[in-house]
């Protein structure tokens, strides 16, 4: 499923992508890349607030995901500074 909504993502089908990661977290609330992939669409989405949630989850279900780790530096440090 996540390949699913990273192929409509690389299309721009964002809504769709979207869509499809939200299912993909409810249908596997354990998993830590659903989250992180879902982050990545709300950023792509330009929803910083919906991406750091999402990052935010993912970290607490895996504390060593590198990538959410520094989105969330990232995206916070570009909230901080507006």
């Amino acid at each position: 499923m996540n390949a699913w909504g990273y192929e409509l993502l690389h299309q721009n089908k964002l809504k769709a992508a979207l869509a499809i990661f939200r299912l993909n977290t409810h249908l596997s609330t354990n998993s830590f890349n659903a989250f992180d992939s879902l982050g990545e669409a709300y950023e792509a989405a330009g929803n910083k607030d919906l991406a750091i949630v999402n990052y935010r989850q993912s970290l607490k279900l895996n504390p060593d995901n590198k990538h959410a780790e520094q989105q969330l530096k990232e995206l916070e440090t570009s909230k901080s500074a507006k």
